[in-house]
């Protein structure tokens, strides 16, 4: 059964679920695919857009600070068990050093790397990177996140569900770009346009 047939039938509570256990650190559960899928819905009037941004929004949040708690509490531990020391010791070391000078914008640009976003709030609570950063940089991630996805989808339709599933955050901010760069060449067109019709309306106007 596929995400999209969840989502078609449970709405966005299947967003919720999927997004958060795809940042608590399973990243083959594909919760920007689920996201675009309940926003282009929305866009059929088949769900409401705020509940399904809310969802996501709200998915993404909890997952991640779920990790960065566990990791904070027992991350240290897990990574002490003798199979995993050898594996993790230096690359511990490195994330350590990585936090503690770019800890809240890791967190934050995290969020649009797919692979990394599952993992960033493990790293974030094993690293101990202090709560109060950590909360502030994962709300707006997951805010600015879940908006510009969500927003994508909904105005661009099955494009975006094609992009998402092809080439996730870069794809669809590709497609963002590509829009907003096709908007603004026509807001300059037409202010060129514009200006060009002024002096021709006063010599017309002219006696």
């Amino acid at each position: 059964m596929s995400v999209s047939h969840l989502i078609s039938v449970y709405g966005p509570p299947v967003v919720f679920i999927v997004v958060f256990i795809e940042v608590f650190g399973l990243p083959f559960f594909p919760g920007e695919l689920a996201l675009v899928t309940a926003a282009v819905l929305a866009q059929r009037g088949d769900l409401s857009l705020p509940s399904v941004l809310g969802s996501a929004t709200t998915g993404a949040i909890l997952g991640q600070a779920a990790a960065y708690g566990l990791g904070r509490w027992r991350g240290r531990r897990i990574l002490a068990w003798r199979p995993l020391q050898r594996v993790t010791g230096k690359p511990l070391v490195a994330t350590e050093a990585f936090f503690t000078r770019h800890g809240g914008k890791a967190v934050f640009l995290g969020r649009f790397i797919p692979l990394l976003r599952s993992t960033i709030g493990w790293m974030a609570g094993v690293s101990e990177l202090s709560w109060w950063r950590y909360l502030a940089w994962n709300i707006s991630g997951a805010f600015l996140w879940s908006f510009s996805i969500g927003l994508a989808a909904y105005y661009f339709g099955k494009a975006a569900v094609d992009t998402a599933d092809a080439w996730g955050t870069i794809g669809i901010g590709a497609v963002v770009a590509a829009a907003v760069l096709i908007f603004v060449v026509i807001r300059l067109w037409r202010r060129r346009v514009e200006r060009a019709a002024v002096p021709e309306r006063e010599m017309r106007s002219a006696p």
